[in-house]
């Protein structure tokens, strides 16, 4: 049975790799269609925390398997 610490954080690698699909869709769409640059580099600045977020979990839940 899985840890609940390692459940947390699938769940959490879950839910931002959502939030990095749905940045990655806004700045696509605010480059290609509309041209709004800063909410571009808004959505592309969160692209990169919630990227970020899914490889810590990620490695966080690879980390509590080994022990």
């Amino acid at each position: 049975m899985a840890k609940p610490q390692k459940e947390l954080h699938i769940l959490g690698a879950f839910v931002h790799g959502c939030l990095t699909s749905l940045h990655a869709l806004g700045l696509v769409y605010n480059l290609r269609k509309e041209k709004h640059w800063w909410q571009a580099a808004c959505h592309a600045g969160a692209l990169a925390f919630s990227a970020n977020a899914v490889y810590h979990h990620i490695k966080e839940a690879q980390d509590e398997e080994v022990c």
